[in-house]
């Protein structure tokens, strides 16, 4: 019975992230499809009137909404890389509102998530495998402050930010720990890749590059000291 229940959960499961996986690449056909191409071309020309021209003719509520959804599809897909997502809604909307979109959709999405989790989780886990991955994280949640574990595992690129939600729905952490959490540490990362495709639709390559080298800093802070930060208790 408990086989059939595990093959019954995984093609459940499946079905679910390819049915999010098409969702997401049929909002970014619509909303984005020939965003690129035509951005492009003016990049290459230099023309910076004409690139803020462009970019101020977009159709902003439908593209607020796509870019909001995207960014909470982001966590649900799992896979489905946060940075992209970010510097092309800065591309588009210029950076401080893909930051505030971005930033509250991914916390959305991280909500979303843990509460489907903490409702399914027996099911998600029986259908993904996922007991030897999770174990390590999960212990440190348990055993340490979670709120400063799960910022802290927001940060490090190793572990991939979809699937912090669904571990963490499996700890003692609450959802209003893990919300305070995800949105407090998610924060910095977010508004860094903004700047970033800020700067890099306006040619601004040594602030670009300035910016990429912050976060890169960042994310090695957290990466050397993560265990001396996990394991404090307050």
């Amino acid at each position: 019975m408990s086989d059939k229940l595990a093959k019954v959960n995984k093609k459940l499961i499946v079905a679910i992230l390819i049915g999010v996986i098409l969702l997401t690449a049929y909002l970014i056909y619509v909303f984005f499809g020939d965003f690129f191409a035509e951005l492009y071309s003016l990049i290459k020309t230099g023309d910076q009137e004409k690139i803020a021209e462009y970019l101020n003719s977009r159709s902003q509520w439908g593209g607020y909404v796509a870019l909001f959804f995207c960014s909470i599809l982001q966590v649900v897909s799992i896979f489905i890389p946060g940075m992209v997502i970010q510097i092309t809604g800065a591309l588009i909307y210029g950076w401080w509102r893909s930051f505030l979109i971005c930033w509250l959709g991914f916390t959305a999405g991280n909500a979303l998530v843990f509460i489907f989790a903490r409702i399914f989780g027996k099911s998600i886990q029986i259908a993904t495998d996922t007991e030897g991955k999770s174990t390590w994280l999960m212990s440190k949640i348990n055993s340490g402050n979670p709120v400063l574990v799960i910022a802290v595992a927001c940060m490090i690129p190793g572990i991939p930010n979809g699937i912090i939600p669904y571990i963490a729905a499996r700890s003692i952490i609450t959802l209003k720990e893990f919300v305070e959490a995800v949105f407090a540490s998610s924060s910095v990362q977010i508004l860094l890749n903004c700047v970033i495709g800020h700067f890099l639709v306006r040619g601004e390559w040594m602030w670009m590059i300035l910016a990429i080298a912050v976060e890169a800093v960042m994310i090695y802070i957290v990466i050397k000291y993560r265990d001396r930060l996990i394991n404090r208790k307050n």
